[in-house]
C-alpha cells in the first residue's frame, strides 16, 4: 500500500498559513497562535489551499497504481466535532478538485498525524512532509519517505 499525506506534500498549508501570519516560522507551530488561525478559520481551512509541486506526480502515482489512498490527519481536538467535519469535508473536496479520478473512499483521516501509524504494515509507503511520522512510520516496519522543499 501506497499512503500519500496532504499537508506539505502536495497541498500547501504552510502557504496559506502565511496569508494570516506572514511572519509565521518553525517556532510558532509550537504556539496557540497558529492554532488560533485555523479556529477562526475552521469553515474554510484546507479548502484553498495551492497545490504543491509533486501534486502532478502523486496524482499520476494514484491513476496508474491500485493500491494508492490519501492518509492525512485533522487536529485531535476536531475529531468527532463539527470543526473535524468541516476539515474532512473541505479536505475531499480539495482532493476532488485537484486529483483526476479520486474516489472518496481512497481518503483516510486521522485525528492528529501520529494516528498515520495505525495503517503501517510492512512494506507500506507514507510520503509525509513530518520528520516525526517518517521516523514512527520506519520504526513500526514501514517504508517512510520524507517530502522536503516544497
Amino acid at each position: 500500500m501506497i499512503y500519500i499525506d496532504m499537508d506539505g506534500v502536495i497541498a500547501d498549508f504552510e502557504g496559506w498559513m502565511k496569508t494570516h501570519i506572514p511572519d509565521i516560522n518553525e517556532s510558532m507551530w509550537k504556539t496557540s497562535r497558529p492554532w488560533k488561525v485555523m479556529e477562526d478559520n475552521y469553515k474554510d481551512v484546507y479548502l484553498d489551499l495551492k497545490p504543491l509541486h509533486l501534486l502532478e506526480h502523486m496524482s499520476h502515482l494514484y491513476n496508474s497504481l491500485d493500491n494508492v489512498k490519501f492518509l492525512t490527519a485533522i487536529p485531535h481536538a476536531w475529531w468527532d466535532t463539527p470543526k473535524g467535519s468541516y476539515a474532512k469535508l473541505n479536505k475531499t473536496e480539495w482532493l476532488q478538485k485537484h486529483i483526476k479520478n479520486f474516489n472518496i473512499n481512497d481518503v483516510i483521516f486521522t485525528a492528529g498525524a501520529m494516528q498515520k501509524i495505525q495503517y503501517v504494515e510492512p512494506g507500506a509507503v507514507l510520503y509525509d512532509d513530518r520528520e516525526d511520522t517518517i521516523e514512527a512510520w520506519n520504526k513500526a516496519g514501514g517504508i517512510g519517505i520524507l517530502v522536503r522543499g516544497q
